[in-house]
C-alpha cells in the first residue's frame, strides 16, 4: 500500500466476506499462481512471492476500487 501510495481515509467496518466479481485479469492471475501451488515443495523466492501479492492487490483494486478501504485492516509496517 505504501509503495503504490494507496491511502485509506477511514477504517473498514463492512462484512467479513466480500464477493468479488470475476474477470479475465483475475482469472489469468490465478492461473499464473497454479504452478507455484502444484510445486509447493520447491522454494519460491521471497521477492517472487511479494510480487505475486502486489499483483493480487492491484488486480483486486482494479476490479473493485472500493476495496482500498478493506486494506486498512492490515497493520502498518514498522519503519
Amino acid at each position: 500500500m505504501l509503495e503504490e501510495q494507496i491511502e485509506t481515509e477511514k477504517k473498514y467496518t463492512g462484512p467479513n466476506n466480500i464477493l468479488i466479481p470475476g474477470n479475465d485479469f483475475l482469472q489469468a492471475f490465478f492461473q499464473s499462481v497454479t504452478p507455484y501451488m502444484r510445486h509447493s515443495e520447491e522454494q519460491v523466492t521471497h521477492a517472487v512471492a511479494m510480487l505475486k501479492v502486489k499483483e493480487a492487490i492491484l488486480l483486486l483494486l482494479y476490479t473493485m476500487p472500493e476495496l482500498r478501504i478493506s486494506f486498512s485492516i492490515f497493520p502498518s509496517p514498522i519503519r
